[in-house]
């Protein structure tokens, strides 16, 4: 992600505000006007109540799309089709494992970019985040995008609508009474990023997609409390494990609970109601990011 960042900036393609913004309500309007302009990404060096910077808008354009993926002007759904009718050659390729990142961070929730996007919003939302898990029937990684609602350093709510993969993840680990390990990627490269947000087939890699767009394997590391590999290449992590919740209503109970990598976060997610899809409690220990 930081060398796309550096190609926009070089290339023109990056506004820059440089003034602090308040991430509730402003930050999403300023992305809007840049959007009305033009499809440059904007990148916010200051955001009220985090050291974070933030980029947005980074793949709201049709021609960076194509660069990303190696497409002619214009021809991005025909190199998406060969893409997809040769992924599967690399299904279950493993990469180099490569030692845990020494730089990590420890912090908490909070010290995250709290964004609030709408007015009906009913809080601050992390929406670019990448929930990576596992078959347990099967093994095969799955890469989905899911946003999770910040109540507070110890609580997030995540949506899972019946016809997700991590839907089926997790109902299939309950019913063994087990826990499904999962991990939330941040700032990862292009090519995972595309990759998640493709519907495959069930039985569909989407790490071998990504594999296939960058021509390569992303190299990983092992996980630090759950068994996962993690990219290398996210620049924030969270690992948990959803678990079925006692004593409330069981379709509207799961938590997950983990730990991570570049920098240290501790949350919990409490589930409510939610009208077509499961609010799923996700628990957490830790989340990590790189030091810089």
């Amino acid at each position: 992600m930081r060398s796309l960042i550096k190609e926009l900036e070089k290339s023109g393609q990056l506004h820059r505000v440089d003034r602090e913004v308040d991430p509730r309500f402003e930050l999403a309007a300023v992305t809007r006007a840049s959007q009305q302009r033009d499809d440059s990404a904007v990148r916010f060096s200051k955001v009220g109540g985090t050291d974070f910077q933030v980029v947005t808008n980074l793949y709201g354009s049709r021609s960076r799309l194509c660069d990303l993926i190696g497409a002619d002007s214009g021809e991005f759904c025909r190199r998406w089709n060969e893409l997809l009718d040769s992924y599967e050659a690399r299904s279950g390729a493993e990469g180099r494992v490569i030692d845990r990142p020494a730089d990590l961070v420890t912090g908490k929730l909070s010290d995250l970019p709290l964004i609030t996007y709408h007015g009906l919003d009913a809080g601050p939302y992390f929406t670019s985040g990448i929930f990576l898990a596992r078959d347990p029937d099967g093994g095969t990684p799955n890469l989905s995008f899911h946003r999770c609602m910040y109540v507070n350093d110890k609580e997030l709510r995540v949506r899972l609508g019946s016809s997700h993969d991590l839907a089926g993840y997790q109902s299939r680990a309950e019913a063994r009474d087990e826990p499904l390990e999962a991990a939330i990627l941040i700032g990862v490269a292009p090519s995972l990023f595309m990759a998640a947000a493709t519907s495959l087939p069930p039985e569909g890699d989407e790490m071998a997609l990504a594999a296939e767009i960058d021509g390569r394997v992303q190299d990983a590391y092992l996980a630090k409390s759950i068994d996962l590999a993690i990219p290398a290449c996210a620049e924030i992590v969270i690992e948990g494990r959803f678990y079925r919740v006692s004593g409330g209503p069981r379709r509207h109970s799961v938590n997950l609970w983990g730990t991570t990598c570049r920098k240290k976060i501790i949350t919990y997610l409490r589930s409510t109601k939610c009208i077509g899809g499961k609010v799923r409690y996700f628990i957490v220990c830790c989340a990590g990011h790189q030091r810089t």
